[in-house]
């Protein structure tokens, strides 16, 4: 897999006090809608390495975060720039096997991002580490986009 150069590599850090953390897993846009500067301000995407998605969450759980919020500006699209492409539901099955006793949350999800193969995606998550009980059951999706 090719790495792009995630510039949002930001390591994902804890508020003082909490056991929920955020994770920046993309940044950028490649849909330039109309309305929208984010393409032209932010660039297009950039996702972070699955491998550093991994040591991310490792370094979270380890340090007692019970429950990880994966973000960027359009988590849909994470993996597009990799070649070849990575899914969003890949990486979510490879955290979930790799960190079973953390939940985590979809950051803002673009309604057009749940289709089909999404949705026929999920089933293949790993069941045996509890995914209905590890990936929230509710996703913020934005409608100004849809």
């Amino acid at each position: 897999m090719q790495a792009s150069i995630f510039s949002g590599a930001l390591p994902a850090g804890i508020p003082h006090g909490r056991t929920r953390a955020l994770l920046k897993i993309e940044d950028g846009c490649n849909n330039f809608c109309t309305y929208c500067i984010i393409p032209y301000a932010r660039g297009r995407v950039r996702s972070l390495p699955v491998e550093q998605a991994l040591e991310q969450t490792a370094r979270l759980a380890d340090a007692g975060v019970h429950e990880i919020v994966l973000t960027g500006i359009e988590i849909a699209s994470y993996g597009k720039d990799f070649e070849p492409q990575v899914p969003l539901t890949e990486l979510l099955e490879k955290l979930l096997t790799a960190q079973p006793n953390v939940q985590f949350r979809l950051g803002s999800l673009d309604p057009r991002a749940v289709d089909d193969v999404f949705v026929n995606g999920l089933p293949a998550l790993p069941i045996s580490h509890g995914i209905f009980i590890c990936l929230c059951r509710a996703a913020a999706i934005p409608f100004s986009g849809a």
